[in-house]
């Protein structure tokens, strides 16, 4: 069958039980080929703060793929989302998380995706499908984690299915994206709970670093808190004291990321564009 949302339509390939579809073929299975035991202190060195920061890593990957726009909603017991850019190299879709290991070293869009994914899977999903390009890769966390050849489609799509909580997981999912790319230069499209901005209008400044500020009044979970972005993306979220009552998001496109290619680096250009927007919210 097929699935979809605003129009975009794609083939459910989760759960997959039944044969192959012409054309298909069937790669690998028992993905993460590297010893699970001589693997997990390096992969923990990538963990990132918040498992929900997957939203702002595979962000970044759309956002390196040259998307247009970066679709995410809700479809069942899943959330989806797709993005139009460059396909993720085959290689990396034969096992995401191999490209922490040196693999599909040409190409930093590999690290990326299995970043978001490391921070997913502490978030328990039932299961996760990536298509790109020619190739779909399945995450089974019952039945293994398997790859597939099938004819190449114009998108990425991504779909995580949820176990429990699906309301409450979709439309966190939706936020999480609005939020991660609020200030990139390609469009958001998002559909589902979660979609309704009930904050105030914002104040838009520069700072002296040359940095975009907004600012507006904010409560709950929002107050007191700075977002800085990168070239589109959220790298960094926090709480200020200082900034209670107000929400404020920075966008400077001179910081750096560090080896995990979704955070920023902590260094003096960040700590001052950080401080500067403390200072003028």
């Amino acid at each position: 069958g097929s699935a979809g949302f605003d129009g975009v339509a794609y083939r459910r390939i989760w759960p997959h039980t039944g044969p192959m579809e012409s054309g298909e073929q069937h790669v690998e299975s028992g993905s993460f080929r590297i010893h699970r035991e001589k693997a997990l202190e390096k992969l923990g060195k990538y963990q990132l703060p918040n498992p929900w920061e997957f939203a702002a890593a595979w962000a970044r990957l759309a956002v390196d793929s040259g998307a247009s726009y970066v679709e995410a909603g809700s479809d069942g017991d899943s959330s989806v989302l797709s993005f139009d850019g460059r396909p993720v190299p085959e290689g990396v879709l034969l096992d995401p998380l191999s490209a922490l290991f040196g693999e599909e070293a040409g190409d930093p869009r590999g690290r990326v995706l299995a970043v978001g994914f490391l921070a997913l899977l502490r978030l328990r999903p039932a299961g996760v499908v990536i298509a790109s390009g020619g190739r779909t890769w399945v995450h089974d966390p019952v039945k293994g984690d398997s790859a597939e050849r099938t004819g190449r489609v114009p998108r990425t799509g991504m779909r995580v299915v949820w176990d429990g909580s699906v309301r409450a997981n979709s439309g966190h999912f939706v936020r999480e994206f609005k939020s991660v790319l609020a200030l990139a230069d390609i469009e958001v499209r998002a559909a589902g709970p979660g979609t309704r901005d009930r904050g105030g209008s914002w104040l838009r400044t520069s700072l002296d670093t040359g940095a975009l500020m907004c600012a507006r009044r904010a409560r709950g979970a929002d107050s007191g808190m700075v977002s800085v972005h990168c070239r589109g993306v959220r790298g960094y979220k926090a709480a200020h004291a200082t900034l209670d009552g107000f929400e404020v998001l920075v966008r400077d496109d001179a910081l750096q990321l560090d080896f995990t290619g979704c955070q920023l680096a902590r260094d003096l250009r960040f700590e001052e564009t950080v401080r500067q927007a403390v200072r003028s919210a």
